[in-house]
């Protein structure tokens, strides 16, 4: 054979395994997208992503001796929902309303108190 007969034929052989690789390559995307992609969306729903937010915890600011000006203090806050309390006391007199309320505000107090969280009176 000649040399460039040889080289012709190497070239050739080469090429066919680079089309052979990017037809096995897309025969596997074509399989992964159209034949089993219920099987794939299933899958990718049971992925759940949860983002948490959290504040930084802020620095103490000291001055030039050293002494601490501003330091951080954990604080707890609480909201109320004030629907269902308006629903609770909704056709209620004045005077019931606040009865049901002040058993309510207790009943949160010690709610708190029992989580070491003092309630002022």
């Amino acid at each position: 054979m000649a040399e460039p007969e040889r080289s012709r034929v190497r070239l050739s052989m080469v090429g066919l395994v680079c089309i052979s690789l990017f037809a096995s390559l897309l025969v596997r995307l074509w399989y992964l997208q159209l034949v089993d992609q219920n099987e794939y969306q299933v899958r990718a729903r049971g992925f759940n992503l949860r983002v948490v937010h959290e504040e930084g915890t802020r620095g103490r600011i000291l001055d030039r001796n050293g002494k601490v000006l501003v330091d951080n203090k954990v604080i707890n806050i609480v909201n109320i929902d004030r629907q269902p309390l308006l629903k609770l006391v909704k056709g209620l007199s004045a005077a019931k309303s606040r009865v049901v309320l002040s058993k309510e505000f207790d009943r949160l107090a010690e709610i708190l108190t029992s989580f070491n969280s003092p309630t002022k009176a």
